[in-house]
């Protein structure tokens, strides 16, 4: 953050710039007390709205009240970050619940934690297969 001898200066260097050529001026002279590190491992947090840029047409895609998808690809490529910012603002249509299945045990367990996080109202009962799984959602 500039301090006040700082903010001085980039006010009479924006100020000074043509009209048009403002915004420019400001962004090359702040660049230098920015600090954004597009690559940091946000680890199980999910990646601030501000960095999270691109994937429109996939996340277009799995919000669709209709269909199943299934997010797959190498490592480090996103896929957390995309389901987690989808978690966030889900569209009023849905219900999305993200589970971390990295300490699954089995099957059964993914079920199970699957249905807990989804909850009452939507999932009828204890799941423990996918058959139970979609009985309890009504499909």
């Amino acid at each position: 953050m500039p301090s006040e001898m700082d903010r001085a200066p980039l006010a009479l260097a924006v100020a000074m710039a043509d009209e048009e050529d403002r915004r420019r001026a400001m962004v090359e002279i702040a660049q230098g007390y920015s600090g954004a590190d597009p690559y940091k491992d946000h680890a199980k947090a999910a990646v601030p709205a501000e960095m999270f840029k691109g994937r429109a047409v996939e996340r277009s895609e799995i919000v669709k009240p209709f269909g199943s998808y299934v997010v797959y690809g190498g490592r480090r490529l996103g896929k957390t970050a995309l389901l987690q910012q989808i978690h966030a603002s889900q569209p009023p249509n849905a219900v999305f619940a993200y589970v971390d299945l990295d300490m699954v045990a089995d099957a059964s367990d993914a079920f199970e934690k699957m249905a807990r996080k989804i909850g009452d109202g939507v999932m009828d009962g204890s799941v423990r297969s996918a058959q139970e799984f979609s009985a309890a959602t009504g499909r």
